[in-house]
């Protein structure tokens, strides 16, 4: 597969209206050519879907922000009996970072790690139990952005209740653990942004009759 598209920003660096603009330019335009392919074979009860995509962004204006993007995803849908079944991943991406919290006009390109584990086990026609693990990694090009370098790693857990009609609610247990290798410089200290966030929620998926499909998460 490919594709050339064309797009627009009115304010692609995002610099305040108040502050003095990069080139006295705040809008710029760009070309973007993406070449492909997909790779989807399943065996049996077993699935694998494969996406690689390449493309080359050229700015007008800018154009030392000109660069390579590159995306690529692989899963395997798993099925074990009537019971048990998954999804087993991992993502890579690199693409230009966005401008909204730091002033530059110098190039940023981020790259994202992700590789993942979803479980269901379906322990009675009407109830699911759901695991999800993932672990996530963000490296960003420019030195003085190497603080946005991080980890994440997202252990969940949920119980979930199928309708008849093909709607679902469930309970969603939720850990996130970030760990930022480099510190982030302020005043004259260094500031620490690991966390750990612990989540409730519930989760809701309702078919409201033909196409009409309602979702929330709240917690």
């Amino acid at each position: 597969m490919a594709s050339i598209g064309w797009a627009r920003d009115d304010n692609l660096l995002r610099i305040a209206d108040d502050a003095p603009a990069f080139d006295n330019q705040r809008s710029d335009s760009w070309t973007t050519v993406e070449f492909g392919g997909v790779v989807d074979k399943t065996w049996g009860r077993q699935r694998l879907l494969g996406v690689a995509k390449v493309s080359k962004v050229s700015f007008d204006h800018f154009r030392q922000l000109d660069y390579d993007g590159k995306d690529f995803q692989g899963s395997w849908y798993w099925q074990l009996g009537n019971q048990f079944s998954g999804e087993l991943g991992a993502t890579y991406e690199q693409t230009l970072a966005p401008y909204t919290d730091f002033r530059s006009e110098e190039r940023n390109l981020r790259e994202r790690h992700r590789s993942f584990f979803k479980g269901a086990w379906k322990l009675h026609p009407r109830w699911e139990a759901h695991t999800a693990l993932s672990h996530e990694r963000f490296d960003y090009a420019l030195a003085v952005q190497s603080y946005n370098d991080r980890t994440e790693d997202v252990l969940e857990l949920e119980a979930r209740y199928l309708a008849p009609s093909g709607s679902t609610v469930g309970l969603v247990l939720r850990r996130i653990e970030g760990d930022y290798p480099n510190r982030r410089p302020f005043a004259q200290t260094l500031l620490t942004d690991d966390f750990t966030q612990d989540e409730l929620k519930a989760r809701v998926d309702w078919k409201a009759g033909g196409a009409v499909t309602v979702q929330a998460l709240a917690g």
